[in-house]
């Protein structure tokens, strides 16, 4: 349930720091093994040379489609080709690193008559093998208008000063996702952000929604959607 409360005390956003990794992309994985897949001697390269050979025949020339020996070795070669693609998309069906979740709650908070804060609690998701490690964490409000309007995000030793000076808030169950923070795979997890708005309460109440996107460090972006 989301609510609403209204305070005269201002607080101050925090400066993220940027938590930057070198890792071993799922995408590299991929493209190895795809090398040996196409290297001399594979099964996809004698595949590929002999259909290489069949098309060099004239086309008077070429060995009839009806050639029991041509279609038991051109059956066999698509086969085997079949069987390590298939084989190579199974063990890669858990390198595609994306968090899935959603929003649960909200609970807005009017600092003053020109900002207000957004507490935010979501669940996600890592449905992938490999660890999704947190680089940046934004979030943004879309107006009436469908406008988007920029935060800064609260740290959470911040956080958790604002909950014990604004009892009405409730109790801060989760922690904050913070940057550098690994998120393992096959693995769900419950996260809070505060996030800061330079506009009144009033008009952070009347949003669309809110986003919160988050970053990976090597590249891949999540975002959960307030519905």
């Amino acid at each position: 349930m989301n609510g609403a409360i209204h305070a005269t005390p201002s607080g101050q956003g925090g400066i993220r720091r940027v938590g930057d990794r070198i890792r071993l992309h799922p995408r590299d994985v991929t493209d190895h093994q795809l090398q040996l897949l196409t290297r001399p001697g594979s099964p996809l390269h004698l595949f590929l040379l002999l259909l290489s050979s069949y098309m060099s025949y004239e086309p008077g020339d070429r060995p009839t489609i009806l050639s029991r020996q041509f279609l038991v070795t051109f059956g066999i070669g698509l086969v085997v080709v079949l069987i390590v693609v298939a084989g190579i998309m199974y063990r890669q069906r858990g390198a595609h690193v994306e968090l899935k979740g959603s929003i649960l709650k909200v609970h807005t908070l009017g600092l003053d008559d020109s900002s207000s804060l957004a507490a935010i609690d979501f669940r996600f998701a890592n449905n992938s093998d490999y660890p999704f490690v947190v680089r940046t964490v934004e979030v943004t409000a879309i107006g009436p208008d469908g406008q988007s309007i920029s935060s800064s995000t609260v740290p959470d030793v911040e956080a958790k000063r604002i909950f014990e000076y604004y009892p009405v808030l409730g109790t801060k169950y989760n922690p904050s996702l913070i940057t550098s923070e690994k998120i393992p795979g096959r693995s769900t997890l419950d996260r809070m952000i505060m996030a800061r708005f330079e506009l009144p309460l009033v008009q952070l109440d009347a949003r669309k929604n809110l986003k919160i996107r988050i970053e990976d460090v090597d590249g891949p972006v999540s975002e959960l959607v307030e519905k």
